[in-house]
């Protein structure tokens, strides 16, 4: 039944290691353009590219979660394992670039009692984050590239467009790999 079609339709698994290894690579490039902060950290903690679970012929924007398709060394989160849903009390950063074609930043995440970064279990040490949508064809979001920082407003502008070239660079390598 549809139900069968649903779960084949975007296997992570099927990734070839070289698709992969370059993703990863990018990734790290990214934390590598954040820079160093004077106690030689990086500026930028870690950096994930986001795919939707589901092509669009089937599930409407609304209803498609994200899954962590690459990501730097330091990224708290699993390829092909964590989700990021559509639907929930709080719209992920992610989710919310994803539906909305915008860069979604949050240049300051609030901390909560104890002194964790409020917004994610999983980001305890996160202070500012971005999510930058990565085009794709006809109007459409193919991804999301996702930087995190435990520094606030660590994000400028021109960093905004950086990025923004660098996700022009994850649609032509995530076109390359449809084909």
């Amino acid at each position: 039944g549809m139900r069968d079609v649903l779960e084949l339709s975007n296997d992570l698994a099927v990734n070839d290691a070289d698709e992969d290894s370059i993703l990863n690579g990018l990734t790290e490039m990214v934390v590598r353009l954040g820079g160093y902060m004077d106690n030689g950290q990086s500026r930028w903690s870690y950096c994930d590219i986001l795919l939707p679970n589901y092509p669009a012929t089937i599930l409407s924007l609304q209803q498609r979660s994200l899954v962590v398709r690459a990501q730097s060394a330091a990224s708290p989160y699993k390829v092909g394992v964590t989700t990021f849903p559509s639907q929930g009390y709080a719209i992920d950063r992610c989710v919310a670039a994803y539906q909305s074609g915008h860069i979604i930043y949050q240049p300051v995440i609030p901390l909560d009692e104890d002194g964790k970064s409020s917004r994610r279990i999983e980001e305890p040490q996160i202070r500012s984050a971005i999510a930058v949508p990565v085009p794709g064809p006809a109007e459409t979001i193919m991804a999301v590239l996702y930087v995190a920082s435990s520094r606030e407003r660590a994000f400028t502008e021109d960093d905004q467009r950086v990025l923004r070239m660098i996700g022009c660079m994850v649609e032509e390598l995530l076109e390359t790999y449809a084909v």
